[in-house]
């Protein structure tokens, strides 16, 4: 997948890739200076953008109740694009609350997988989304 990022999310992303380095690495640390936070334009658009950070000092437990808010609080639609869908029951149970409540809910997998083991088991997964309204690509 490929974007491109402009305005305050470029520093929240920098932010975090520093911190991770700084974590792991043995080389040089990394610092904050204006040299890896330059002036970013100001993005033209009015979208949103919610960053799901996870790294090496990290509590998992937060981008997991980060996903399972967003899924819950929203009122229109849901896009989710994952290579590997393994979910737990409770973002199953989420996703079909969200389909059942009017909430379009749109999901794209991968056709031809390059773990087939994960593949049948996302497959397994689905099959009972799809029952309630999710629509999968």
């Amino acid at each position: 997948t490929h974007l491109r990022i402009q305005g305050d999310g470029v520093d929240a992303l920098q932010l975090s890739f520093i911190e991770d380095w700084n974590s792991q690495s043995r080389r040089e640390q990394l610092d904050y200076s204006d040299k890896y936070f330059p002036n970013n334009a100001q993005s033209e658009g009015n979208v949103m953008m919610q960053l799901a950070l996870s790294g090496p000092n990290d509590n998992w437990h937060q981008i997991e109740f980060g996903y399972l808010r967003m899924i819950m609080s929203a009122k229109k639609s849901i896009y989710i694009h994952t290579p590997y869908f393994v979910p737990d029951r409770g973002y199953i149970n989420a996703l079909r609350i969200a389909a059942k409540s009017g909430v379009e809910v749109h999901m794209i997998i991968p056709n031809k997988p390059d773990q087939p083991l994960v593949h049948w088991a996302t497959l397994a997964s689905v099959a009972l989304l799809i029952e309630d309204g999710v629509n999968v690509y």
